[in-house]
């Protein structure tokens, strides 16, 4: 229910910081594709430094839809 709530609020909290005077910056799909694939790669390495179950990371990306990350 929290996480409702708060993603409920996360444009209004948004305007509020850009009348503050923040540049937000809004990345199409394809920017965001972009940087996940550039930055995903690294982050599966480090994941799998840690002292994680890797069968927790493949659930994640499997609930994320990222599976092909993984190969």
């Amino acid at each position: 229910m929290a996480r409702e709530h708060n993603e409920t609020r996360v444009d209004e909290r948004i305007a509020y910081l850009e009348e503050q005077g923040m540049e937000v910056i809004r990345p199409s799909e394809d920017e965001l594709a972009a940087f996940r694939e550039q930055g995903q790669p690294a982050y599966l390495e480090w994941l799998g430094e840690q002292d994680i179950d890797p069968s927790f990371i493949d659930m994640a990306l499997e609930d994320a839809g990222m599976t092909h990350l993984a190969e």
